[in-house]
């Protein structure tokens, strides 16, 4: 049996002397020796697929390469490398097509799968006694689900705490009471849902994604819309001051994460946009401007189908749609967006607001990286003109 407490051994255990082997996904055993049962290491997964699938003593090493892309993406988890090294034998499946096939249509494949040989639980049930019993503690639950729209490894219990107001009542309750909130996370630890370690959480990514499934649709957007406004409040980076610097590492994964699942789950927001954009300008001001452009683009698209075509927001990233392919070297595309963000604020903001004296500033520095200096100097004329008259003649603005 699988089990939950100690007492629930009381009726099987001898009487005499020997050793009796427990199986449970309680963490905390008295008066017993522990050995933790983990998911496979990359080495082990590997060795698994070719105890399980491998027909010849050479493998291509294009299905070596998927085969590595499909454990990582299962979590290496053993009971998922089963499903999935089933579904592929009996149906003659590469690594790729399964890969593929389960990114498009994941809970069809898994509703399909039966439990292997000698054990009782598939990927859908196998955490199911888990999610029945955190309901029963109060906030469990919805720190389950907050912690499924972010990162899975390093979650900061002690930054999602200091901003718990920032979150939905019930959980921002919960997480305000400390006796409340050690109730909450021994739940989740209770049941393997979770494992805590220096003010951490970890959970496994097939937990996040059964627990998502489940969610359904409803639940699993206030959830998204939830991380996405917890990750604007806590963002703390400030390009101009180094303090703020240190805790971003940390944070990056979970806005990285939560901006992806958002979109999958259909939270395109204001939020969300503003969320895509401090990714970009973060990963742009270290130097890794590729990685910026597609969070970049994001923002803007949001902004552009939640706020409008005309919106100062939404000139706001075309500006910065602009500098970021200008800092790329892309000029001629750089141009028009940051053509069409002058225009905007020229339009709705009017001929002598700041912002439209930036984008002036932007289009002369754009011009001048294109070499058309004759073209550059009158709007870096109207810029400084516009600065000296509403911002004063000494603002750093109209020093710049």
């Amino acid at each position: 049996m699988d089990a939950i407490k100690p007492g629930d051994l009381r009726p099987y255990l001898p009487g005499g002397g020997g050793h009796v082997l427990i199986t449970s996904r309680q963490p905390r055993w008295p008066q017993a020796q522990m050995v933790r049962l983990d998911v496979f290491t990359a080495e082990e997964a590997a060795a698994f697929w070719w105890r399980r699938l491998v027909q010849s003593p050479r493998l291509n090493q294009s299905e070596t390469d998927a085969l590595a892309e499909l454990a990582a993406e299962l979590g290496y988890l053993p009971l998922a490398l089963e499903q999935a090294a089933a579904y592929m034998a009996t149906r003659q499946k590469s690594a790729a097509d399964y890969l593929r096939l389960y990114r498009q249509r994941r809970r069809e494949l898994w509703a399909q799968a039966e439990p292997p040989d000698a054990y009782h639980a598939t990927i859908t049930t196998t955490w199911q006694m888990a999610f029945d019993h955190v309901r029963q503690t109060p906030g469990a639950a919805d720190l389950l689900n907050l912690c499924c729209f972010l990162a899975p490894e390093d979650i900061p219990l002690k930054v999602i705490t200091a901003h718990a107001d920032a979150l939905p009542e019930e959980l921002a309750a919960v997480l305000a009471d400390e006796l409340a909130r050690d109730d909450a996370l021994a739940a989740l630890t209770a049941y393997s849902l979770a494992a805590r370690e220096d003010g951490m959480l970890t959970m496994h990514r097939l937990v996040q994604t059964v627990a998502r499934d489940r969610m359904g649709d409803e639940r699993a957007h206030k959830w998204a819309e939830a991380a996405i406004a917890l990750l604007n409040t806590i963002w703390p980076f400030d390009s101009q001051d180094m303090t703020t610097w240190d805790e971003c590492p940390l944070l990056l994964p979970h806005l990285i994460a939560s901006v992806e699942l958002a979109e999958s789950y259909n939270a395109i927001t204001k939020r969300a946009a503003t969320l895509n954009g401090k990714i970009a300008f973060y990963l742009g001001f270290f130097g890794d401007l590729e990685a910026a452009l597609p969070y970049s683009e994001q923002a803007l698209a949001i902004r552009q189908k939640v706020l409008g075509p005309e919106h100062p927001d939404t000139a706001s990233s075309l500006n910065n749609m602009g500098a970021l392919l200008q800092a790329m070297g892309r000029l001629e595309e750089a141009r028009p967006y940051t053509e069409d963000a002058l225009a905007i604020r020229q339009k709705v903001l009017g001929p002598e607001h700041p912002d439209t004296a930036t984008s002036l500033n932007n289009m002369g520095y754009l011009l001048r990286a294109m070499g058309r200096l004759e073209e550059a100097r009158p709007y870096y004329e109207d810029a400084l003109g516009i600065r000296q008259k509403v911002l004063g003649p000494e603002h750093p603005d109209t020093a710049s």
